[in-house]
């Protein structure tokens, strides 16, 4: 997410909270699967002219229907970093939980949230013993640290669950909710994140070797030309683990259906497996929490395929690949999805501003998010600039676009229909929610240029006037397919 504001006081985040999702294990539903072979793992490589990502086609294949893992119902609401301005029904805020913070006044604001609406939000700071411990460093062979961070942070997790117990046990006491508790922890490890040195470092680790062994892991020099697919696997998991045992375990051993989340970290398997926004690839069976949390900033960075045919990160794109990555994790796992989301004007990303924003955010909802977790911040410190951040009429925008799916899902159970995963090459991004036992909503999003979307079944012309997307009913059991019909030169 970036910087981030350090002074939010549990006052000024004091507000309502929606999340109504079913707690289960956070579990894998494809078949666990051993680590891949090298051979296999390997399908990350690196355009030498260009120094860009590049995937392969084959890396998005169909997977098994996990629909009726991740049923909903309800209205989709979001749960916003930087707070909502008044009349935004659909927007909700974080409640903050740092170092200092009195348990019963933290309490005393969740008390004000309507039911299954009270959001506990955990700062890094009541974790930083897990990595600052010394056993959580790199060492050499005489057991001296090497200043890196390790995957052995074991050391570090009983002062935190002692932190994290008299936390809860004080915030319970005192009559608090915690419907839901998510992290935005970015600082733990994984292999976009590690640079070579760290990395040699933990292979020089004593301790690497066993570890290497358990996690099939290839060699450094492998590594480092980029069959990351076991390492980032293992990497990642060795984070989540710390925060389960130190944070998300203790907070169920309070609030035994409080949903959790860290940000970024999701389930993704070997059979439903999309690369993240780079083109790394891993496995991850069992995430931090109970619920998957996909960043979807807009930011893809695919440039290339194997064959080295250019692969445009163009809004479209985006779209569809974020709508794969939530498809592949939910294929995946149990636990339902709340992406984290920028607002519409974020800079650092291929959406800004783009009407495919706002498809996107239709996309996901179709394709099964549970919630949305709202990155909008205000500037916090003396002289940023207001123009690169949110604004009460960005957070007014995106409350729209959640009235307008509630309007149409209503109360009724509604199951994601479209489940597979897309080619990286599909000429239009569409998902299906079946709402109720009458009627199946999709949403057809089109490349810049294309007028007109047939139903293949029926012959009906949907004309789009101008639009990067329309609406379509249908009926459950329907076979319903979408070819474009006319387009024109355009770039978006």
């Amino acid at each position: 997410m970036g910087a981030l504001p350090r002074s939010l006081s549990v006052e000024n985040l004091e507000t309502r909270l929606n999340l109504s999702h079913v707690l289960t294990p956070h579990t894998a539903l494809d078949p666990q699967p051993a680590p891949l072979p090298r051979t296999q793992a390997a399908d990350y490589a690196t355009n030498s002219a260009t120094k860009q990502a590049v995937i392969s086609l084959t890396d998005v294949v169909s997977a098994p229907a996990a629909a009726s893992q991740h049923q909903l119902q309800g209205p989709i609401q979001a749960i916003s970093w930087g707070g909502s301005p008044a009349g935004a029904t659909n927007l909700n805020n974080f409640i903050a939980v740092n170092l200092g913070y009195d348990p019963v006044q933290v309490a005393k604001a969740t008390q004000s949230a309507p039911p299954g609406q009270a959001c506990l939000f955990i700062w890094d700071q009541m974790i930083d013993d897990i990595f600052n411990a010394p056993a959580a460093q790199t060492h050499n062979s005489a057991g001296a640290s090497t200043g890196y961070l390790s995957p052995w942070m074991d050391s570090g997790i009983a002062a935190v669950k002692q932190r994290m117990d008299t936390f809860f046990s004080q915030f319970y006491a005192a009559g608090g909710r915690a419907d839901y508790v998510i992290m935005d922890m970015e600082g733990g490890l994984s292999a976009c994140r590690v640079t070579p040195q760290q990395t040699a470092a933990i292979f020089a680790d004593p301790r690497f070797p066993a570890w290497q062994a358990a996690n099939n892991i290839p060699s450094l020099s492998a590594v480092l030309a980029g069959d990351v697919t076991n390492y980032n696997a293992a990497l990642m998991d060795a984070t989540a683990q710390v925060l389960n045992q130190a944070v998300f375990n203790v907070a169920q051993k309070y609030f035994p259906d409080v949903k959790t989340s860290n940000y970024d970290m999701y389930a993704m398997s070997q059979n439903s497996m999309v690369p993240d926004a780079g083109g790394y690839q891993w496995v991850l069976n069992s995430g931090a929490g109970n619920e998957n949390a996909p960043s979807m900033y807009g930011n893809l960075h695919i440039k290339y395929l194997p064959d080295s045919t250019p692969y445009t990160d163009t809004a479209f794109h985006t779209v569809l690949w974020e709508t794969n990555v939530l498809r592949g994790t939910l294929n995946s796992s149990t636990g339902q999805a709340t992406p984290w989301l920028a607002f519409k004007g974020y800079a650092d990303s291929n959406l800004t501003n783009s009407p495919y924003y706002d498809e996107m955010v239709y996309q996901l909802a179709l394709s099964g998010s549970s919630e949305f977790l709202l990155w909008n911040p205000r500037p916090w410190i003396a002289g940023q600039n207001p123009a690169q951040y949110s604004n009460d009429a960005q957070d007014m925008a995106f409350n729209s676009l959640l009235q307008t799916l509630n309007n149409k899902f209503g109360d009724a159970v509604r199951t994601p229909v479209t489940t597979q995963l897309m080619d990286w090459n599909n000429p239009l991004v569409v998902s299906g929610m079946q709402i109720g036992n009458t009627d199946v909503l999709y949403r057809v999003t089109v490349p810049p240029g294309v007028q007109q979307v047939k139903v293949v079944q029926t012959g009906e012309v949907l004309n789009l006037n101008g639009a990067a997307g329309v609406w379509y009913e249908s009926t459950p059991g329907s076979v319903v397919t979408f070819e474009p019909v006319a387009s024109s030169a355009s770039m978006d």
